[in-house]
């Protein structure tokens, strides 16, 4: 329910695999579950530009007992007084 709320009807996702998914698919995903456990956030960057925020950090997690890493910015957008996610850019660590 956050996800929905929180992304813009036009939000797209360029998963790490090179894939481009909107939101429909996004939200399916994640009502999916992660299928992750251990998960944790680092090197969070929130830059506020006007209208316009970026978010840069890294998401590490365990993936079937193995330890993984994905890069990550989030571009936010101010729309008629509320932040919604616009767009996300995920990267797999290596």
């Amino acid at each position: 329910a956050w996800y929905d709320e929180h992304l813009s009807a036009d939000f797209t996702c360029s998963l790490a695999d090179g894939r481009r998914i909107g939101k429909a698919e996004f939200l399916e995903r994640s009502a999916a579950g992660p299928g992750v456990t251990e998960v944790s956030y680092d090197e969070v960057d929130v830059r506020p530009l006007g209208e316009v925020a970026l978010v840069h950090g890294v998401t590490h997690y365990s993936r079937g007992g193995s330890a993984a890493s994905t890069r990550y910015t989030d571009v936010w957008l101010r729309r008629g007084g509320c932040w919604l996610a616009v767009a996300a850019q995920l990267t797999a660590v290596g």
